[in-house]
C-alpha cells in the first residue's frame, strides 16, 4: 500500500516579507538589518511560526511589523525582559530582540543595566538571539 507524504517546502525570502513595508529613511541600516535577518532565517530554514521577534519603541523597533513571523512591541528597556520570559516558556522558539538607542542607551538604559545585574543569567542569556 503507497503512502503518500507531504513535504514541507522550502522558505524563501518572500515566504519572510510582512504585512507592511519598512518606512524607515532612504539609506537607513535598519534595512540591511533587516534583510540579513529574513536570509539568515531562510538559510537556516526556520519555519516563521516558530520565530518571534521582540522590540522597544521606536524607528528600529519596528521591525516585528515587517517579518512574517510572531512579534511584540515592549516599552523602553523591556524587550529583553519579554523576550527572556518567551524563551523561558518556550525553548522551541527563536526569539530575537531588536532595539535602538533608546532602548539601549537613552531612556531604556537603565532598564537593561539593572536587568543585567538582577535578572539575565548566562544560562537565559545563550537562550536569546540579540540583534541590535
Amino acid at each position: 500500500m503507497a503512502t503518500n507524504v507531504q513535504r514541507a517546502s522550502q522558505l524563501t525570502m518572500a515566504d519572510m516579507k510582512g504585512r507592511v513595508d519598512p518606512d524607515w529613511c532612504p539609506g537607513c541600516g535598519d534595512f540591511g538589518v533587516l534583510a540579513a535577518v529574513q536570509k539568515a532565517l531562510v538559510e537556516l530554514q526556520i519555519p516563521t511560526h516558530n520565530v518571534v521577534t521582540i522590540s522597544g519603541i521606536g524607528c528600529s523597533s519596528n521591525f516585528p511589523g515587517y517579518m512574517n513571523t510572531y512579534g511584540m512591541h515592549t516599552l523602553h528597556g523591556r524587550a529583553l525582559a519579554v523576550a527572556t520570559g518567551l524563551k523561558l516558556a518556550n525553548h522551541g522558539l527563536t526569539v530575537l530582540v531588536t532595539g535602538g538607542d533608546g532602548d539601549g542607551f537613552g531612556i531604556g538604559g537603565n532598564h537593561n543595566y539593572g536587568y543585567s545585574l538582577d535578572s539575565l543569567t548566562p544560562q537565559t542569556a545563550s537562550l536569546i538571539n540579540l540583534i541590535t
